[in-house]
């Protein structure tokens, strides 16, 4: 019977559809971006920080048309980022990473001018170290978590498109800090460490190509 009942539903759903994919619109897009600001967090005389550096995604997306304006849909994409970690240490810790951000979209069109903004979450794939402080190794991902991108862009002609954004992804960074007790030159002088994970907000500016098909 429910078998039954999904074959007609399907079958009732058919010319809405059809209908449907007039205003239905596929893209191909690509987003490079770089980190604006500083993630640093300073306690005594320790620094810590975990800064985007650059950051490479190309994504699809699927949209439909509500009307001549507004827009709905969502899209997946695979993020590659670079970054670096630490940076109180002389020699700067290269962080690699890869991860797939799986987002909503709505969108306004004003002839060639238009804005929209994704939200949703990115899942951290694999992550490694490059040549600095650490050695080649795992690591575990950073950018694992919710996100928000508003965008602005000007649509060229019927098929391309360019648009800048600034995203705000949900980041793990390792907080280090350091304390100096006592005076120093005192036999009661001594520094004590302290490193511990905290979530923040690490701002990014990209700059955005797509390609409707």
């Amino acid at each position: 019977m429910k078998k039954v009942l999904l074959l007609l539903a399907i079958i009732l759903a058919l010319p809405t559809l059809a209908s449907a994919q007039d205003r239905l619109t596929i893209s191909a897009e690509v987003s490079t971006g770089v980190g604006i600001v500083d993630t640093d967090f300073k306690t005594g005389i320790g620094v810590v920080d975990r800064e985007a550096i650059i950051s490479l995604t190309p994504k699809f997306v699927a949209q439909y048309n509500i009307d001549s304006h507004w827009r709905v849909g969502g899209g997946l994409g695979i993020r590659l980022s670079s970054s670096y970690k630490r940076k109180d240490f002389p020699r700067k810790n290269e962080h690699n990473e890869l991860d797939i951000p799986l987002f909503l979209r709505v969108g306004y069109n004003l002839d060639r001018l238009y804005a929209s903004i994704d939200a949703g979450y990115t899942l951290g794939l694999v992550a490694r170290y490059g040549f600095g402080l650490v050695p080649g190794g795992w690591d575990d991902c950073d950018y694992d978590g919710l996100f928000v991108e508003p965008q602005i862009g000007w649509r060229i002609d019927s098929r391309n498109s360019v648009a800048l954004s600034l995203l705000l992804q949900q980041s793990t960074i390792q907080k280090r800090t350091t304390t100096e007790n006592g005076t120093m030159g005192s036999p009661d002088y001594s520094i004590t460490f302290k490193s511990e994970q905290v979530t923040t907000i690490v701002p990014t500016v990209s700059l955005h190509y797509a390609y409707n098909f």
